[in-house]
């Protein structure tokens, strides 16, 4: 459908709602992410956002339709150049300043940058720093929680909140007998 610009009618089940809806999708890029893909492209019903995207695994079924295609001139590695994963928000990108706090978990993530934008990783007096520039998204926080105590976020201050509140959230959890 990608390749000969065709639009679909998709039923798909989001994975918050146990109701599957219909929609037209005029699909334009394939992506893979965290071990899932996922189609981006224009459904007209979303006057909001430019592209949406569908995890293929959500999918119910696809039929293609007579309903003239939408093309676009989007360049993908651009669209997916200021973020983390396949959730771009209508944001600005940020600067996310990170303190690690031991030497191996800066080596490793030094060799296994968290982003593109990643500066040089530099010792400091309380560990090791770095920062990225992105748009926050859910595959970031989801990133950054995946290095529990071993990291810190620095700034932005909202940030640095919503994954305090995540840890109390997790730590209450986790002190239940």
């Amino acid at each position: 459908a990608i390749m000969y610009k065709r639009t679909l009618n998709v039923i798909y089940q989001d994975f918050k709602s146990p109701v599957q809806y219909e929609l037209e999708f005029h699909p334009y890029h394939l992506k893979q992410y965290n071990s899932r893909w996922f189609v981006f492209g224009k459904d007209p019903d979303k006057q909001n956002l430019t592209i949406s995207n569908l995890a293929l695994d959500r999918i119910k079924q696809i039929d293609e339709i007579e309903i003239p295609y939408v093309e676009n001139s989007i360049n993908w590695e651009d669209y997916f150049s200021d973020i983390i994963g396949v959730s771009k928000q209508n944001s600005p990108v940020e600067e996310i300043k990170i303190l690690i706090k031991d030497e191996e978990q800066a080596s490793y993530i030094e060799t296994k940058p968290l982003h593109q934008s990643q500066k040089r990783i530099k010792k400091t007096d309380l560990g090791y720093e770095t920062s990225i520039k992105v748009i926050p998204n859910y595959e970031l926080k989801k990133l950054l929680l995946t290095f529990g105590e071993r990291i810190e976020i620095l700034s932005p201050a909202y940030l640095r909140q919503k994954l305090s509140e995540t840890a109390v959230k997790m730590n209450e959890i986790y002190s239940q007998k």
